[in-house]
């Protein structure tokens, strides 16, 4: 994947907001069938970095809350105590 070209209705201002925040490209109205959209545009990179910003928030709660794929080769206590 290089990019991701999206077109959001005008008045989703919350996705536009979250792609904003996620380093996309908000481009000009244009008109989509029956909407009023947004061309928007997220790139590889832009998209990584909000990857790994979001898996950082994640991994401050517990251990158990990081997929299994982190947690690999680490002993996980489930409680229960052997």
């Amino acid at each position: 994947m290089r990019r991701v070209v999206a077109e959001p209705d005008e008045r989703n201002v919350a996705m536009l907001r979250r792609m904003a925040q996620a380093g996309a490209d908000i481009g000009e109205r244009i008109r989509v069938h029956d909407k009023d959209a947004r061309y928007v545009v997220l790139d590889r990179a832009a998209f990584e970095r909000a990857e790994a910003r979001c898996w950082r928030r994640r991994w401050r709660g517990s251990e158990t809350d990081r997929p299994a794929h982190s947690r690999a080769g680490r002993a996980v206590s489930r409680g229960g105590g052997r």
